[in-house]
């Protein structure tokens, strides 16, 4: 991603609905399966301007981070306190196996070109009975002039991302679409901007009222989510676990 873009992610994620409905729902699912007092050593694996790292504090003693643009490293080392390292998936990894209980690769994966390599590599990563949780974009048929300006190499189905954690070592303890209320608008929208040859990004701060509604309607799918796997939606998640030995 250029500059342009992590300096919109800077000035955005602490407030849009998205960034922020997205928080909740990864800090709810990933408290379902993973017990904090378990975990001790925690990787954002891509953290770009930092916008996740306050949440991901709550999930161990020690938070790690890694980024693969040195300037977007310091924005975030400014932003948390974390010392974010540079680095980036598969081949540029500043940590040694066996180094995390827990990692997290937020909407990350569909910027790697060689993205099962990247899940082997977050599998070396882990401890034995360590979890990697995943975000990322859904269905090839979303793909819109967003993912091309957020430099996205593939959206996914579940099925076709779980067989890639499968095959990088990975049992997956949970998996569900998410962003599934406003699906059918975004479906709807993303259209209409193909046909119009409208290039706009989508990640804009919408007019307050319009960003607490949307918020509002987008963290309803957390507790929802508990308790059914969500058959569709823009994004998706996966909690996958590397088997104890």
């Amino acid at each position: 991603m250029d500059v342009k873009m992590y300096n919109q992610f800077n000035d955005i994620e602490e407030q849009h609905w998205w960034f922020v409905a997205r928080r909740l729902i990864v800090e709810k699912i990933t408290s379902r399966y993973i017990s904090a007092s378990r975990v001790v050593d925690v990787l954002d694996a891509g953290c770009g301007t930092g916008g996740n790292l306050e949440m991901i504090k709550e999930f161990g003693a020690h938070i790690y981070a890694m980024e693969k643009e040195a300037w977007a490293a310091e924005m975030a080392t400014k932003k948390s306190g974390i010392a974010v390292s540079k680095g980036s998936l598969p081949h540029e990894v500043p940590f040694s196996p066996l180094s995390f209980d827990l990692i997290f690769l937020l909407d990350v994966l569909e910027h790697v070109e060689n993205d099962q390599d990247a899940l082997k590599v977050l599998y070396s990563l882990l401890r034995p009975g360590g979890h990697l949780v995943i975000t990322v974009p859904a269905f090839s048929f979303l793909w819109s002039y967003h993912d091309e300006y957020n430099h996205h190499h593939r959206r996914y189905r579940l099925p076709d991302l779980m067989h890639k954690v499968n095959a990088a070592g990975f049992s997956v303890r949970y998996r569900s679409y998410f962003n599934f209320f406003l699906f059918p608008l975004i479906m709807l929208l993303r259209y209409w901007n193909e046909i119009t040859g409208m290039r706009e990004n989508d990640l804009k701060l919408p007019a307050p009222i319009w960003n607490r509604l949307l918020t509002s309607l987008m963290t309803k799918e957390a507790d929802l989510m508990q308790r059914y796997s969500l058959p569709f939606g823009v994004s998706a998640l996966f909690v996958a676990q590397k088997d104890s030995e």
